[in-house]
């Protein structure tokens, strides 16, 4: 329990940084936002300098989804890695976790699932299943918190 509650911080984080780019991304594309008020918010609530700030919206014009997809891959990677820290316990070793996850380069969650499932199939006998829930559930209250507050 102390593991999961240790793991609230970094979750909250890249929940409210997630939250605040999907949201200006959102904004911004359905027309609702102006360029420069999308790049006044981004400065505003996650500090970002006018340079960077502008960058996001440039990346929101040319690569729409952007912010979005790279949050879902995000959350899915540490979904992954709890699972492994789980199945794998004190033997786990995040240096080979970042090495199996960027071995191939590029590729769709779909094929990071499967490569993560072929790696620890031999470690978690009866199979893989989601051990992560306690952290999980930090995570939907958080969400639900921010949801609550109109951050979201």
């Amino acid at each position: 329990m102390q593991e999961d509650q240790n793991n609230f911080g970094p979750l909250f984080s890249i929940l409210g940084h997630w939250i605040l780019l999907t949201r200006s991304e959102t904004h911004f594309l359905s027309g609702r936002w102006s360029r420069e008020y999308a790049v006044e918010y981004l400065i505003a609530t996650l500090g970002l300098t006018s340079a960077e700030a502008e960058q996001e919206v440039v990346t929101c014009i040319t690569v729409p989804g952007q912010a979005t997809a790279e949050r879902l891959g995000l959350l899915k990677i540490f979904q992954l890695r709890l699972q492994a820290e789980a199945i794998l316990g004190a033997s786990f070793n995040i240096k080979e976790f970042h090495k199996r996850i960027l071995r191939f380069g590029p590729m769709s969650i779909k094929r990071l699932i499967a490569n993560q499932e072929s790696w620890l199939l031999p470690f978690s006998g009866a199979g893989i299943q989601n051990h992560a829930g306690v952290t999980l559930l930090l995570f939907s209250v958080a969400v639900t918190f921010l949801m609550i507050t109109n951050i979201l």
